[in-house]
């Protein structure tokens, strides 16, 4: 059963899907290398509830300090960090895995986290666009040059989406030098 607040549930109309923020940390809970698929674009902001943040903020670091992750380990991480009973407790955690069902779709998850994230960018990009457009003592070219610079600055964070660290790719590249050194008699590609 999961514990759901009337603190938990968004303000009508900001862009939060809280049960896909759930579903991507306890997926990320069953199956530790889950994070994997979502570490190179889901950023801890995309997180609505800010609980959820600190929460893959911990699990972030574990993977990055190439610490299994799972239960006992976020909880010990987050203790280290003095958040455990902000997040809700172990049994918070507890709940987020009895409440996901599998992670194999953590990838499509993280990208609703994602989308939603964006729009509650955007929607804070359009109110300083309006703040400064009714701020008439600014030149108007000034103004759209300021308004072009906000929305570049949410569209910037879909570019570097897809860029990965090299630690994450550069194992497999090392196994591929590696077998390519030793098959060096090996006929590679098509025969003719």
């Amino acid at each position: 059963m999961q514990m759901m607040e009337a603190a938990d549930a968004p303000v009508k109309g900001i862009p939060a899907n809280l049960e896909a923020e759930r579903a991507v940390l306890g997926s990320l809970l069953i199956d530790p290398d889950a994070i994997i698929k979502v570490a190179n674009f889901l950023r801890a902001e995309d997180f609505f509830r800010e609980r959820h943040a600190w929460l893959y903020e911990a699990m972030l670091s574990l993977h990055e300090r190439h610490e299994p992750l799972d239960y006992v380990t976020v909880v010990d991480e987050l203790e280290r960090r003095d958040r455990l009973e902000e997040v809700g407790g172990p049994a918070y955690i507890t709940d987020l895995i009895s409440g996901t069902p599998s992670a194999m779709y953590v990838d499509h998850y993280a990208h609703i986290v994602e989308r939603s994230a964006l729009r509650r960018r955007l929607i804070s990009a359009a109110g300083q666009i309006a703040e400064i457009a009714y701020d008439d003592s600014q030149e108007v070219d000034t103004v759209v040059d300021k308004a072009e610079s906000l929305i570049f600055g949410v569209s910037e964070s879909l570019i570097h989406r897809d860029l990965m660290p090299i630690r994450a790719i550069m194992g497999d590249v090392v196994d591929h030098i590696d077998f390519l050194a030793r098959n060096q008699d090996t006929l590679m590609g098509v025969p003719t």
